[in-house]
């Protein structure tokens, strides 16, 4: 769940730090006032796309960070361990600089991040659903996404999408087998040349890094040794070195011991001196006889590095990957010159492959039919509470056997809608009006509840257009949400914010040629008045405060 936001000059707010809790919170307040800004700094840390005007006039750059509590959430938790990420506490951390020229930086826990990692953390930890976001819902992807997270597939997903990548791998190794024979001959040769010349040179794995060091070793040997010598004289052995210094020191403070035993404590710490002194001494003296000053050495060195070097520019590869090239080479060259026998092999395993394939990615149509009857039926259920009786949901599945193998099977889902009685259902994207397709939206939210990835959601005027009754049934919608995830609403509608667990009022504040946004959270008093003032009239009066208790009555007791 998301737990603080922090936001820091971004558009028309100044500083705002705000903490958020389990259930359903809503914001609210005048036209204008900054409540879907609020909603589009968190669209920052979730990986949406920045530019200037977000910088607040006057500053440098933005800054927003969120806080989210990783509890339960297994699949934001096993992305973060792909990213070698580690949450401190069971706790994430995410931070978003705007700058003003335009470009901007992504941290997750303090690591710099692309924004493509924090769009696919952020699909883990929000399903943000803004004024446009609902048209998402036309692509044929994500309605089979849906579909899939709705329906209880089993490992249908995951065998369909594991036979595809095991098909698409034997075909690749199909069409490296079926060039013309003249481009593998000429393959052929060039690969044989290539390996034996690789053979040859003998290279082990991490040969290079080995060679490149002792070459930097050997070609400043003479510095190296006068440098060891000078440290071993001044140190250990010559005249008035340090160690015998430091000894002529210690037996005398052992002798005085005798009078003060006070001096115990730094008796040991130059005893310890010496010791380590004695055993740099025989180090010294152990690297120095092995040290190797051979010329010969140097120059064979050398040959081999020239060698490496020289072996990697021609394959067009870095030094220390030259191992793997070879490797890679060899298994290229193998795979060719078996290629008669192993083409038919590749083509019977092609054949089995394609056909358990096709019968893993009928049984999961079947099973993804059953869902689409399942979740039609729901979701009409839902846009008839929400004030479209005549409305009719369907998900249409279509196995198209004929089909190119993909990842997700062989079938093309298509939602259907129609809002009016006596029409048949159409494409959603040919028939819905913009409303429409946001109470969609709602109603597919509330049916899979249980499915849902994210355990934050963000409606940003999902109530737009509604009113009355309607309105009423929203607000028990996302107040049914709430029981499973943490829910935010920015909403107009009184009868949508009095099903709130928290309620936050958002304001402008203008003054000295600054204005400013504050965020609040209301107490038992103040959020009637906020009610009462929701529900229209120039002058809140105490009929209005009345009718706004009741319904915030009406919500603790239903």
């Amino acid at each position: 769940m998301l737990r603080e936001l922090h936001i820091r000059n971004f558009a028309v707010v100044e500083a705002l730090d705000l903490e958020f809790h389990h259930g359903m919170t809503v914001f609210t307040g005048e036209t204008g006032a900054g409540k879907s800004i609020i909603v589009d700094a968190l669209g920052m840390i979730l990986g949406d796309r920045g530019d200037s005007s977000m910088v607040r006039d006057g500053q440098t750059q933005a800054e927003i960070s969120a806080v989210f509590e990783l509890t339960g959430n297994i699949v934001a938790s096993k992305l973060l361990e792909e990213m070698a990420v580690e949450p401190e506490e069971n706790e994430l951390i995410i931070r978003r600089v705007i700058h003003q020229e335009g470009r901007s930086r992504g941290y997750i826990n303090g690591m710099p991040a692309t924004v493509q990692q924090l769009k696919l953390l952020g699909e883990c930890l929000v399903d943000l659903h803004g004024q446009h976001s609902h048209q998402s819902l036309l692509k044929s992807t994500m309605q089979r996404q849906i579909l899939d997270n709705f329906g209880d597939l089993g490992d249908g997903p995951a065998r369909v999408g594991e036979l595809h990548a095991r098909w698409r791998t034997i075909r690749d190794q199909l069409q490296t087998l079926s060039g013309s024979h003249d481009d593998r001959e000429a393959r052929l040769a060039l690969l044989r040349y290539q390996v034996d010349e690789l053979e040859e040179l003998e290279l082990a794995e991490h040969e290079f890094l080995e060679v490149e060091t002792r070459f930097k070793q050997l070609s400043h040997v003479n510095q190296i040794m006068e440098t060891v010598e000078a440290a071993s004289t001044g140190l250990c052995t010559g005249d008035n070195a340090v160690l015998d210094r430091c000894t002529s020191h210690l037996h005398a403070l052992q002798r005085a011991r005798e009078q003060d035993p006070g001096l115990a404590n730094v008796i040991e710490l130059i005893n310890n001196a010496v010791i380590q002194l004695e055993e740099a001494g025989a180090e010294f003296r152990d690297y120095l006889e092995r040290l190797d000053t051979d010329p010969a050495s140097l120059r064979e060195t050398e040959e081999r590095l020239n060698r490496i070097l020289d072996i990697a520019r021609k394959h067009h590869v870095q030094p220390e990957h030259l191992h793997a090239h070879a490797a890679s080479l060899r298994s290229e060259l193998d795979l060719l010159t078996g290629s008669a026998e192993q083409h038919e092999a590749l083509l019977e395993q092609e054949r089995a492959t394609l056909a358990e394939y096709r019968q893993a990615a009928a049984e999961l149509s079947q099973r993804r039919q059953q869902a689409a009857g399942k979740l039609g039926r729901e979701v009409s259920k839902k846009l008839h509470k929400l004030g479209m009786p005549a409305a009719k949901f369907k998900v249409v599945v279509d196995y198209e056997a004929d089909k190119l193998p993909a990842a997700s099977g062989l079938d093309r889902v298509e939602y259907l809608f129609t809002a009016n009685p006596g029409q048949a259902p159409k494409p959603l994207s040919k028939v819905a009006s913009g409303g429409e397709l946001s109470r969609v939206s709602l109603a597919i939210k509330v049916t899979s509840t249980d499915q849902l990835a994210a355990s934050s959601l963000i409606f940003d005027e999902v109530d737009s257009g509604i009113g009355g009754a309607t309105a009423e049934i929203v607000g028990q919608m996302l107040q049914q949400l709430s029981a499973a995830s943490q829910v935010f609403c920015v909403t107009h509608l009184a009868q949508v914010a009095a099903f709130a667990a928290n309620h936050l009022h958002v304001s402008k504040i203008a003054g000295n040629n600054v204005t400013r946004t504050r965020v609040r959270l209301l107490d038992e008093n103040s959020r009637v008045e906020e009610i009462a003032r929701m529900m229209g009239g120039v002058k809140i009066t105490e009929q209005s405060l009345a009718h706004a208790r009741e319904m915030l009555n009406h919500r603790d007791s239903g």
